[in-house]
């Protein structure tokens, strides 16, 4: 898809199919001809014209590896708190460095 005149525009926050670069990402943004996309299990950014709606397995597999790194990252925090370095809660668990969530 193109960005001349685009039978689809995503909403914010929603996955997209980047044709152009054969990635799924995050909307992040739209100008009126690129779209701004992010990685959705981290920070990098990107821009594209060439886009279509996410499938079902495209966003199933996106929801998966977002779970993943987020499981991944929450394990880190728990086993500093089991080292003494944490509470035990993990509630001082510094920032995710991938999209600033706790």
């Amino acid at each position: 898809m193109s960005s001349e005149n685009p039978d689809y525009v995503p909403g914010l926050g929603e996955l997209v199919a980047d044709t152009g670069h054969d990635r799924i990402g995050v909307a992040w943004g739209w100008d009126g001809e690129k779209l701004t996309l992010r990685e959705p299990a981290g920070p990098e950014t990107w821009n594209t014209t060439e886009f279509r709606q996410a499938t079902k397995g495209e966003e199933l597999r996106a929801r998966v590896a977002q779970a993943n790194a987020d499981s991944r990252w929450r394990r880190g925090c728990e086993l500093h708190a089991l080292a003494g370095r944490l509470s035990p809660d993990a509630s001082e668990c510094p920032r995710d460095s991938r999209n600033g969530e706790p």
